[in-house]
């Protein structure tokens, strides 16, 4: 496989904020009541017509007509625990001791049932770039079990998505992430009472069982990227080993620490919005380190906050410019720890020091376990310690400066692909200030070399490269996102290329 310095590479463009004053709370707010209902999805209208409602309400109101919290912290108190944000933070999914809820910084929390982590259920909230869909694990009062289910909030209602056949008490299957685009749910459903598998579901297929490459070992899909292509979780090893696993259009992929393929990393906690990073807790051979990987440069380990900790990182924006998770103490729970932000730019920093340098007051919380980060990378969510209670917490960030602007490269040269998504060509195009050599090679999401390379010269002014989506081989490459490197005498940039059917 080709492998190539991604660091630093891509350009992105960022939803931008301006630096507002703290906001404070007078005292955690409480959960406002919701009468919520609950139906099977074969009850109930499809997705897409809810999706629609909930794009609907969007456009009327803005994200559920939530305003974005100002640059600080939020104290949301104790026994609260947020788990995800929405693509600009202006709405955030997590849990309390007893059900669900969506916050907003104008309309607080509410809550809307559903059955938590350890309620006899597995599972995790999570919410659309919108925010206007949930994911989580519910009752369904037909089935009588708790399932894999989706909350759309301009309806109240929770909708189940079913099961694989099995049942392990109270469960047929859970719910764990949804894509970026709300059309994508994933999780796990049991296949008999000891085992299971990871599941995929969409409303054109269902719910799908994504299998175990391991005999009669269990597997999980924890995230999905923004279409749903690109999916992290884990897949147990004939030890019983959690090894860290994504599937890219269903095709499942092992983490691995090394090239030679010897040592496996702990589970996927959560994939990039563009399907090229994935991100995971450490292992002893690799130092209990969190880490990064992607198809082309595979694994790297990304430090400690204290040698002798254990760490894990647990979520990361959009392209995967800021990861968040945390360092802690072994054993004892991760609130003992602290949390940590880590930019290719700043290395791993302590959360609580980052936060301070950007002029933000914690309140006295030690942001101890950062659980989710928004897809523009400014709101950041957890659970943290005070001196007397476990608190959850909102972590607004001010805007960074950055060189990087709409396929301006922060070394000065411009380059576009148009158009794109497509279907038949792309033409990708750059433009050099000064004559030197180029060249331009298209990957796939796992890495592997495609088309290589799709252009190779001498470059001055403006270079055109035209990509009719086949391989070097004039084999039609399958629907999917592919990265176009594009290599200069001083530096090398990726763009994303989505090709449909």
């Amino acid at each position: 496989m080709e492998t190539w310095d991604w660091t630093a590479d891509l350009s992105r463009s960022y939803n931008r904020r301006a630096k507002a004053p703290l906001r404070e709370l007078d005292g955690p707010p409480s959960l406002a009541g919701l009468a919520y209902g609950v139906r099977s999805r074969k009850d109930g209208d499809s997705m897409k017509s809810k999706i629609s409602a909930a794009a609907t309400l969007l456009f009327l109101t803005g994200s559920l007509g939530a305003a974005q919290a100002d640059v600080g912290l939020v104290n949301l108190g104790s026994g609260i625990t947020p788990y995800a944000a929405s693509a600009d933070g202006s709405v955030v999914a997590g849990y309390d001791t007893s059900q669900y809820f969506y916050w907003t910084a104008d309309g607080g929390m509410v809550g809307i049932g559903g059955t938590i982590p350890g309620g006899g259920a597995g599972g995790t909230p999570s919410i659309s770039d919108d925010g206007t869909i949930l994911v989580g694990t519910a009752l369904n009062s037909v089935s009588g079990a708790n399932e894999i289910s989706y909350f759309v909030i301009a309806d109240g209602e929770w909708t189940h998505l079913g099961g694989i056949g099995g049942q392990s008490g109270s469960e047929i299957s859970s719910g764990y992430g949804i894509s970026g685009d709300g059309e994508t749910v994933v999780g796990l459903g049991w296949i008999d009472a000891g085992g299971a598998h990871a599941v995929k579901w969409r409303e054109s297929t269902g719910l799908e069982d994504l299998g175990s490459t391991v005999a009669g070992r269990s597997s999980r899909a924890n995230a999905a990227n923004g279409d749903g292509s690109f999916i992290g979780g884990w897949q147990d090893s004939d030890t019983g080993f959690r090894q860290g696993a994504i599937w890219i259009h269903g095709t499942q992929v092992l983490i691995w620490n090394d090239p030679a393929e010897t040592v496996r990393l702990g589970e996927v906690a959560d994939v990039s919005g563009d399907g090229y990073w994935a991100v995971g807790s450490g292992v002893s051979a690799n130092g209990w380190q969190p880490w990064r990987w992607n198809g082309l440069d595979g694994a790297e380990s990304l430090g400690h906050l204290d040698p002798a900790w254990r760490g894990a990182a647990t979520a990361l924006s959009f392209g995967g410019e800021v990861i968040v998770g945390f360092d802690r103490p072994f054993p004892g729970p991760a609130t003992f720890g602290q949390g940590f932000i880590y930019t290719d730019d700043l290395g791993l920093v302590n959360l609580n020091t980052y936060a301070a340098d950007q002029g933000i007051d914690t309140q006295g919380v030690t942001l101890a376990l950062p659980l989710g980060i928004s897809a523009d990378g400014l709101t950041v969510v957890g659970v943290g310690r005070t001196a007397t209670a476990t608190v959850g917490w909102v972590l607004t960030l001010p805007t960074p400066s950055s060189d990087v602007e709409d396929g301006i490269h922060a070394n000065g040269f411009h380059w576009n692909s148009s158009p794109n998504p497509f279907r038949s060509e792309t033409v990708v195009s750059f433009s050099m200030e000064l004559p030197g050599r180029a060249r331009i090679d298209i990957y796939d999401a796992a890495g592997r070399s495609v088309r290589s390379p799709l252009f190779e010269g001498r470059g001055e002014g403006e270079v055109v490269a035209h990509w009719d989506g086949r391989d070097g081989a004039g084999r039609l490459v399958p629907a999917g996102t592919y990265f176009a490197r594009l290599v200069l005498p001083t530096s090398t940039s990726v763009r994303k290329l989505i090709r449909v059917d």
